[in-house]
């Protein structure tokens, strides 16, 4: 407000100015529009860009997903032409040999530590904890 006109229990008639308002505030504002629209714009075509990247992406994940399971018939049919004989022994093997791998070292990685917490008292093993 730049002027107040009236004061308190003045007598004002219709159509009176009461109050001069200040427009440096509205004039900066006017002034900024244009760039905050720019901004506004540019974020606009930033997001539409990185929605159309995505929707690239989803596709070729989708054909790469259908190649895979293409691949996986192809192989399922050449399974079934050889007899039912299958490549799939190493993959056994291999998960084999890592379950008994670490069994072998899991196990006593536990129990050693068990029974050596069992053989002292409680107070003792709080002692040390």
């Amino acid at each position: 407000m730049l002027e107040v006109k009236v004061d308190v229990k003045d007598c004002v008639k219709r159509g009176q100015v009461m109050v001069v308002l200040g427009t440096a505030k509205l004039h900066d504002q006017i002034l900024r529009s244009p760039d905050a629209l720019a901004v506004a714009k540019a974020r606009v075509l930033q997001t539409a860009a990185t929605v159309q990247e995505a929707r690239a992406g989803l596709a070729r994940l989708e054909d790469l997903a259908s190649l895979r399971l293409l691949l996986r018939e192809r192989r399922n049919l050449e399974t079934l032409e050889n007899g039912g004989a299958d490549d799939n022994f190493k993959l056994f093997d291999t998960q084999q040999l890592a379950e008994t791998l670490s069994s072998t070292m899991g196990v006593p990685s536990g129990y050693f530590p068990a029974r050596r917490a069992a053989r002292i008292g409680t107070i003792e093993a709080l002692r040390h904890e």
